[in-house]
């Protein structure tokens, strides 16, 4: 479940994790990625219901962990962005990787006193720790914990985290030493070109939702999330199906991808992502194939879809604001392996959002 991969144009980190039941970089059947997000709440089910404790998935790979978990402990729910975002917010870098800068908005963090940071991984810790620096210099949020599928951190790491009162939970614990291992790559890496120019949608679809980058109700995001699966297209008979997500919106796309799931549907789901991972032929390495696209969010950014293949049905989710060359070059990459019926469902944010704790 847990592979090492090869980064490629990185010279501060030449290897990552790739979980490959995140539904992040490779396809995974939805109810196999909840399973997994529910070894995470178990960590931390006290919690649940929790007064003035707020949810903070990082950008982009555990943006949908960080909802799910938040949805399961009745807890809001913030994500870091590497998007523009507007009102008081602090920033923060993530060295290590390939688009190194995080936004985090804290507007709607100023009646909280706890945050549980949520990650896939954790590696040095050196991310966690820069955050909460910011957070205690400019809120008074005094404690946090941190929350991670997988832990690489070093006893010496750990350590640094107790002086600081950081909290360090984690579903699977993985020695540091995997970053020394050489790999070997047999084939050479190439993005795969385009063999079609259509760009059309067999369907298009908008939906009132509201934006985890401003923070979220629990209440209110399964709301939305119903009403994205009410608004979705009906299936008259099995199909087999794709929903695929744009960057740091994945958790939508897992809660549709269940919907289908749970109706008898053969699904898989992921993600685009702007981590540039490098493919190989070996039977043991997640990534067999990319497309390089530009980034719905901001067609000068490039991105990358891992694993296509030709499905009966393939959903687009996006929260993206323009649908212009980002999309066209997704829908491209799917018409070249084959897919002849793409939808889109378009998540439009609302201008007003409610504040992100329940009322008393």
């Amino acid at each position: 479940m847990i592979t090492v991969c090869k980064r490629l144009n990185n010279k501060k980190r030449a290897n990552l994790l790739v979980n490959t039941l995140q539904a992040k970089h490779v396809p995974c059947v939805p109810s196999e990625a909840m399973d997994m997000f529910n070894d995470m709440v178990r960590q931390v089910y006290s919690l649940k219901d929790a007064k003035k404790t707020v949810v903070v998935g990082f950008a982009e790979t555990a943006t949908a962990i960080g909802a799910y978990v938040a949805a399961c402990l009745n807890l809001p729910y913030i994500h870091t962005t590497r998007e523009t975002i507007f009102g008081d917010q602090v920033y923060f870098k993530e060295e290590h990787s390939h688009a190194p800068e995080h936004n985090l908005l804290i507007d709607n963090l100023r009646h909280c006193d706890h945050v549980l940071f949520v990650e896939d991984e954790v590696t040095t810790g050196n991310t966690i720790r820069a955050a909460v620096h910011e957070l205690r210099r400019n809120t008074n949020i005094f404690r946090f914990t941190v929350l991670s599928y997988v832990n690489c951190m070093t006893p010496v790491q750990r350590v640094v985290f107790e002086k600081e009162c950081i909290e360090v939970l984690y579903a699977q614990y993985m020695a540091a030493d995997y970053k020394d291992k050489e790999l070997e790559y047999q084939s050479q890496t190439v993005s795969h070109s385009l063999s079609s120019s259509d760009c059309s949608l067999d369907s298009y679809t908008a939906v009132l939702g509201s934006d985890p980058r401003y923070g979220v109700n629990a209440n209110v995001y399964a709301a939305d999330m119903k009403r994205l699966v009410d608004a979705a297209p009906a299936l008259d008979k099995e199909r087999n199906i794709l929903v695929i997500g744009t960057e740091e919106c994945m958790y939508p796309a897992i809660c549709l991808g269940r919907h289908y799931e749970e109706r008898g549907h053969n699904v898989l789901t992921h993600s685009t992502s702007r981590s540039p991972i490098a493919t190989d032929t070996a039977d043991d390495y997640p990534i067999r194939s990319r497309y390089e696209l530009n980034s719905f969010y901001d067609s000068g950014v490039r991105t990358y879809v891992y694993n296509l293949k030709r499905y009966d049905k393939v959903i687009i989710v996006t929260d993206a604001t323009n649908l212009g060359i980002g999309m066209r070059s997704l829908v491209r990459c799917l018409r070249t392996v084959g897919n002849k019926d793409i939808s889109l469902i378009q998540i439009l944010h609302t201008s007003e959002q409610e504040g992100i704790y329940n009322e008393d």
